[in-house]
């Protein structure tokens, strides 16, 4: 098989997918983009633009949303696990690890005698497993709910399963449920989805008003960020801004990979006493801080602190296979 056939092979499991221009700025609504990146997933390429006018960084054209669900139900999950289903799961017990030292401490201060759990995209089950055990070792009964949209990964976390009520394949599933919910957890959902002002504002109704949301995306400072799955791309001033115009407020922090470039970006996030669900967008961008200017120069930054560490990583494996075998003798 020639080269150019491979990489068209290769691409079949994504050939389902479309993709539609996107108009307008999902944050702001502005309409003035400008181009900052572009990534080849075999023989796709992706591309992603600025908005002007508040710094958001989403792929454009935009995968479709229907062709999206469709992959999320068929393909996602057998594509980056790659037959290691495994060493997936391991990343998410790290990652619940995490959600649980930021989170336990929240959880004690909480009065209520049982604690209703939602994590949406619930993946194995297991972070609602051991956050559900740390709520009991806490003395309060808890209620497990998840929202996942690929049956196969339910089925692999069936033991797990018996302890969680699967009650949507996709958070607008929420539109139907009459539920409130004490804690919910969307970690690394948001960058996958299109409209996360939307997405937020939905999930904050079933929050109840004494409750907390844990959110975590990557950094668009300090993870590569593009691919087929991630829509939208967060910086913590973007993020801040998703939560504002959502009527949530919540600190933002950063953590994983190195102290300039963190990975990951994180918050705890609460419903702003007072207010409800507003029909119109807002720019929630404080003055300065979503300057596009200042996104494209620390993305810059990023991308050549990578280009520095493969290099480094490639000399280090040249070293690793020949030894000293070509440096010169004295």
């Amino acid at each position: 098989m020639d080269k150019a056939s491979n990489r068209a092979s290769q691409a079949n499991e994504f050939s389902e997918i479309s993709f539609e221009p996107l108009s307008r700025c999902e944050l702001c609504q502005s309409s003035s983009f400008r181009s900052i990146g572009s990534y080849d997933l075999k023989g796709i390429v992706l591309r992603y633009t600025l908005c002007e006018q508040c710094g958001f960084v989403q792929m454009n054209p935009v995968t479709s949303e229907a062709s999206m669900n469709l992959f999320y139900q068929k393909e996602y999950w057998r594509n980056i696990s790659k037959g290691s289903l495994g060493r997936v799961q391991r990343k998410q017990i790290y990652r619940a690890r995490q959600i649980i030292n930021f989170t336990t401490e929240r959880l004690k201060k909480m009065d209520s005698d049982v604690v209703r759990v939602l994590e949406i995209g619930s993946s194995f089950g297991n972070t609602l497993e051991m956050v559900g055990g740390v709520i009991s070792s806490l003395g309060k009964k808890t209620v497990l709910y998840g929202i996942e949209p690929n049956e196969a990964i339910a089925k692999d976390g069936v033991s797990v399963y018996k302890q969680i009520k699967l009650i949507g394949r996709s958070y607008r599933d929420l539109d139907k449920i009459h539920e409130i919910y004490d804690f919910i957890i969307l970690s690394h959902v948001l960058e996958h989805l299109r409209d996360p002002v939307g997405v937020l504002r939905l999930i904050r109704e079933k929050l109840a008003s004494a409750g907390f949301m844990y959110i975590e995306v990557p950094n668009f400072y300090g993870h590569q960020s593009y691919h087929i799955y991630h829509v939208s791309c967060f910086t913590p001033i973007s993020l801040k801004s998703a939560l504002a115009n959502a009527d949530l407020s919540g600190e933002v922090f950063a953590y994983g990979g190195n102290r300039q470039f963190p990975k990951f970006i994180g918050v705890i996030a609460y419903k702003q006493q007072g207010k409800g669900s507003v029909g119109q967008y807002s720019v929630a961008v404080a003055k300065g801080s979503g300057d596009p200017r200042q996104v494209i120069e620390r993305r810059a930054a990023f991308e050549r602190y990578l280009a520095s560490k493969r290099k480094t990583n490639f000399l280090s494996r040249i070293f690793r296979k020949f030894g000293g075998k070509f440096l010169p003798k004295f």
